[in-house]
């Protein structure tokens, strides 16, 4: 009988050639339809680049287009424009052998690096990929990794690191983060619509003495397609949230860091944001000491069963701002996108 190895082998190079038996019809909409291989290495594929694998990436068929990336270090600034949709693109390991770092560029100023990955389109899965847009080399600016400014947005097992705002959720869509790392100096992550970080670890290292935040929250914008419920008068401590359907939710994540990481504000608060702070962990005397979160006269805080160890976390005082307890909703219902079953169904 033959090595299973090497059918393993026979299999693969049927596939990346576009042989094989033919795919019967999908009878459900959560399935692959096309697989795309990309490798700059050894590995004979069709696809040499990222970019190039996604370019081919037909919205029109039937199902998902799945882009395997096999291992190796891609220097590309990729772009999922907003005409792409039902696109998966993921290493092919949960090891993170794949590493996207941005082109280095001296455009606009000093040297710096590009944003390595950035998503515009809908319905996005992004999993098992190391997006770095961090010093390299000595003396360049390096800042976002991943850019989000599309609608139905899941990242899951991707390691998120840059010096400033590694992270950027533009919106105008949803996003949810999940097993993942987002590290930089300060200033880690900014979100400027709604989405939901969970299961993460957001890490500081050697951030500046003059301070600055780990997560910032602008504000909680809605898709067009969805009715904004009206907030709470300004200045007022709610009982209860103000009916907005697309709040930013942080849940059970760790805040961590050097030392140098509790001169650092956990959350920033500005517009007219409203952050959920759900069952995290806060480490490196992050939030111990000064108020755990500045907020804007019309944000909204919302902390709820945050721990910070044996030291107790200093919430700041309303009004400005109103502090109030989360609702009890499922993620699905607050988002109005179901991002677990998605993620479920391609595991």
């Amino acid at each position: 009988m033959p090595d299973k190895r090497i059918l393993s082998l026979i299999m693969f190079a049927m596939a990346a050639a576009g042989c094989g038996p033919e795919r019967q019809p999908l009878a459900n909409p959560l399935q692959v339809g096309r697989i795309l291989y990309v490798s700059n290495g050894a590995n004979r594929t069709e696809f040499r680049t990222i970019q190039s694998a996604v370019d081919a990436a037909d919205s029109k068929i039937e199902g998902w287009t799945q882009i395997l990336v096999l291992p190796g270090i891609y220097d590309e600034n990729v772009v999922i424009g907003p005409d792409k949709a039902r696109i998966i693109l993921t290493g092919h390991n949960r090891a993170g052998t794949v590493l996207m770092r941005g082109k280095l560029s001296k455009e606009d100023g000093p040297p710096h690096g590009e944003i390595p990955l950035t998503v515009r389109g809908r319905d996005i899965l992004v999993r098992n990929i190391r997006l770095w847009n961090a010093a390299r080399p000595e003396g360049t600016q390096h800042e976002t990794a991943l850019k989000l400014a599309g609608d139905r947005i899941i990242v899951q097992n991707v390691e998120i690191k840059g010096d400033r705002e590694a992270l950027v959720a533009e919106g105008p869509g949803r996003f949810f983060i999940t097993l993942s790392t987002i590290e930089g100096r300060h200033d880690l992550a900014r979100a400027a619509c709604g989405g939901v970080i969970t299961l993460t670890t957001l890490r500081a290292l050697d951030a500046p003495k003059e301070g600055g935040y780990m997560l910032r929250a602008c504000r909680s914008a809605a898709p067009a397609t969805q009715p904004a419920g009206a907030a709470a008068p300004v200045g007022q401590v709610a009982a209860t949230p103000p009916n907005l359907p697309c709040p930013l939710i942080v849940r059970s994540c760790v805040f961590t860091g050097d030392a140098d990481a509790s001169r650092l504000t956990a959350a920033d608060l500005t517009d007219a944001a409203v952050l959920y702070l759900v069952s995290n962990t806060f480490e490196s005397r992050i939030g111990v000491g000064k108020p755990a979160a500045s907020l804007a006269a019309d944000a909204t805080l919302l902390p709820f069963e945050n721990s910070a160890g044996k030291d107790k976390l200093q919430w700041p005082a309303t009004p400005p701002g109103r502090i109030a307890k989360p609702q009890q909703k499922t993620l699905a219902e607050m988002l109005n996108w179901d991002a677990e079953a998605i993620m479920r169904a391609f595991d």
